[in-house]
């Protein structure tokens, strides 16, 4: 709850209620939900609060499964993230406070989803993930083994005809840059990121999820020479289909061939943030 006093504390107390809050709780009878920083979560520990690792990387379903997800909020909870989080990092507490971190939980924030087919499609296979985070040590996980065996498990949601998202091939991140309100003029080398003739997608993604930037005139040149040209103003403003995505159709390609990205950047919303520049092969 974020608005609460004593008085009330007491009266859910009479009434048998546990009661759970945003990071530092009023009363240490109640439960510090750790949704922001794992620091502060780790410090409650200390400070003798029960404690529920929640923190938006890592437990956070409705953010987006991958880059280029169509759906979900600005920012990334991939499945090998989800799996790689850890409630209880070895040696950020003594035996005294560990024992205060109950465990975790997963969070989908779903007043934007229009269905439940979008609400399974974030809920798993990320679920799977964050069960045997939450049952099995760090040191005994191992994701290449955590894949192999989903493969069984995803028939099994095959047969209960749950709408599990299908992981696609990651995005290659090529570049990071700083971005800020002036606009301006960048230029990325992209050869080895080019394998073949195709079509390639390109996103634009931010390092704030209500960060956006705009994107204009991209251009691809080979040798310098404009072999793709897109009027379309763009950003990073997420309406449930992340505008900042570009797909490039390449009908021939030269191995040879000296290939550059081109485009103007500007901040559109709030403050200067971190770019992050991707592509992907799409399959035919």
């Amino acid at each position: 709850m974020w608005f609460m006093d004593q008085s009330w504390l007491d009266e859910k107390k009479k009434k048998g209620k546990q009661v759970e809050g945003k990071e530092y709780p009023i009363s240490k009878d109640t439960i510090v939900m750790g949704w922001f920083d794992p620091d502060r979560s780790m410090r409650a520990a200390k400070a003798g609060y029960d404690v529920v690792m929640n923190p938006m990387v890592g437990t956070y379903f409705d953010y987006r499964n991958q880059r280029d997800s169509p759906i979900g909020s600005g920012r990334v909870n991939s499945l090998d993230m989800v799996y790689g989080f850890d409630p209880l990092p070895t040696g950020t507490l003594d035996e005294k406070a560990a024992k205060h971190i109950l465990g975790t939980q997963g969070q989908l924030w779903s007043e934007s989803m229009t269905s439940l087919k979008i609400v399974e499609s974030k809920s798993f296979p990320r679920t799977c993930a964050l069960a045997e985070v939450a049952w099995t040590p760090q040191d005994l996980r191992d994701y290449k083994q955590f894949t192999t065996r989903m493969k069984t498990h995803y028939r099994r949601l095959d047969v209960l005809n749950v709408n599990y998202y299908k992981l696609k091939i990651p995005m290659t991140v090529v570049a990071t840059e700083q971005i800020v309100k002036k606009p301006k003029k960048f230029e990325w080398p992209i050869s080895t990121h080019l394998n073949g003739s195709g079509t390639y997608r390109v996103l634009f993604d931010t390092s704030r999820y209500n960060h956006y930037i705009e994107i204009k005139n991209l251009q691809l040149t080979c040798n310098g020479k404009p072999v793709f040209t897109s009027a379309r103003i763009a950003d990073t403003r997420n309406d449930g289909k992340l505008a900042a995505i570009y797909d490039i159709k390449l009908p021939e390609h030269d191995p040879k061939g000296s290939y550059v990205l081109k485009a103007e950047l500007k901040i559109a919303h709030k403050r200067d943030c971190t770019m992050y520049l991707c592509i992907r092969k799409k399959k035919p």
